[in-house]
């Protein structure tokens, strides 16, 4: 009889540690749940900014895409994102974590020596707009800003903080496209290029939130209140930068790896000028620093730079005279390639502000 009363009370504590384990995965779930649905929302803008922990995510892009006529195209509020899912990753040596999944709208490709490029006074230019530069008269005159010497000079801001890169065997992929963890995205990149800043001696912001997630469109809106915040708390800010990481694929779908050298990625400017309906009556203040920042990269690092984009679109550029969106890599380039550019971008913009600057 004691035999049999123990097996029972063996068997109840059994069952009742299972039900103790379902309770706690339904609220470890629920939990997660909770944190995942605040990542994503805005940070305060810091100097060097204290990095926070995230997930992975992935973002697979549509079977049938639509790309849009421009590389960033204004956004809509009214799109919708499928909501999210929480997958498991594969079998990895590493340490697993969940994964969030999530469909963006697709980016347009971008694709190497694309037709339209052209030679105009020494410096190459992707012209998507009617606008023909005279470039030897903007590069003689001033840009129509200055840096001040104290203070905030810089501010860098990711418009599209999860774009990332392909994965160099460091860390767990779900996507090498798409990331919510802060250390392998772009945003990484800008940490690299803000320390890099700093140790030149520039006072540096650098915005580390995430604006393309949980919804991707409207995430330009999103990072102008941002920059419009920080320029009303600085108003001698001038010099913006919305550092992102192009997506070019090939005709036989492979990424391309846009390479300066072995162990570099390209970089590569945007202008815009709102030719397509968006006021921007100050643009050439942009183009004139874009003009100094590209000629500069052309004479001392020849092929880092690809050539400068000059698109009718706005892209917040209108916030600040020295407002550039700047494109660090591809998607078929690794994180170390992107960092390595971003060091040698740091020394072009140094240079090209520091002309800028009064004594």
């Amino acid at each position: 009889m004691k035999k049999h009363r123990a097996v029972r009370n063996i068997a109840a504590l059994f069952a009742f540690a299972i039900i103790i384990r379902l309770l706690s995965a339904a609220g470890t779930e629920k939990a997660l749940r909770s944190v995942l649905e605040r990542l994503g929302t805005s940070e305060a803008v810091t100097a060097l900014a204290l990095k926070s922990q995230a997930v992975y995510l992935s973002a697979p892009a549509p079977e049938s895409p639509s790309p849009p006529p421009s590389a960033y195209p204004e956004e809509s509020a009214s799109e919708k994102i499928p909501e999210p899912e929480v997958v498991k990753p594969k079998a990895s040596g590493a340490a697993t974590r969940n994964i969030l999944v999530y469909n963006p709208e697709p980016e347009p490709k971008e694709v190497p020596q694309q037709p339209g490029v052209e030679n105009y006074g020494g410096i190459s230019i992707l012209n998507k707009t009617e606008y023909i530069p005279d470039i030897k008269t903007l590069l003689s005159e001033n840009p129509g800003f200055t840096v001040p010497a104290q203070g905030p000079q810089i501010l860098i801001i990711h418009t599209h903080g999860s774009e990332a890169y392909e994965c160099d065997g460091s860390y767990v992929e779900s996507d090498p496209s798409r990331t919510q963890d802060k250390e392998h995205s772009v945003i990484r990149v800008g940490d690299v290029l803000s320390e890099s800043l700093s140790s030149l001696g520039f006072f540096v912001l650098h915005d580390r939130s995430v604006y393309d997630y949980p919804s991707y469109s409207g995430s330009y809106s999103r990072s102008l209140s941002s920059v419009s915040s920080a320029l009303e708390q600085y108003p001698e800010l001038t010099v913006v930068i919305d550092l992102h990481r192009d997506s070019i694929t090939l005709a036989d779908g492979s990424l391309w790896r846009s390479s300066y050298d072995e162990k570099t990625a390209q970089v590569m400017l945007i202008v815009t000028n709102g030719e397509n309906g968006l006021a921007h009556p100050d643009w050439l203040s942009n183009f004139r620093f874009a003009l100094r920042l590209q000629s500069f990269l052309d004479a001392e690092y020849p092929g880092l730079a690809r050539p400068l984009l000059l698109s009718p679109e706005r892209y917040n550029q209108n916030a600040a005279p020295g407002y550039l969106l700047i494109e660090v890599g591809s998607d078929g380039n690794t994180l170390s390639e992107a960092e390595e550019a971003a060091r040698l971008l740091s020394v072009a913009l140094a240079s090209v502000l520091r002309g800028l600057t009064p004594s």
